[in-house]
């Protein structure tokens, strides 16, 4: 059963490996259309860590773990 389903997924993912992806950077868009492209793309990347800062659990994870390290430090006798 094991042999059978190796052999299948095999079979199946052969055709996925011989697509090829063009990719034209000198294609039929306008200077401008690739201007905007690029702008909007730089855009997206510069605000994507503060989306998933917000809409993740990271801040709350980052404070957690700010905590237990203040707490696992041994305190100074003071003299």
């Amino acid at each position: 059963m094991r042999l059978v389903l190796i052999l299948t997924l095999i079979l199946v993912a052969s055709p996925a490996a011989a697509q090829q992806i063009s990719f034209d950077l000198a294609g039929s868009e306008s200077l401008a259309g690739r201007s905007m492209l690029l702008i909007a793309a730089i855009t997206l990347l510069s605000i994507a860590p503060g989306l998933a800062i917000m809409v993740t659990c990271f801040p709350f994870i980052v404070t957690v773990l700010s905590l237990l390290r203040q707490a696992m430090v041994e305190t100074a006798v003071q003299n």
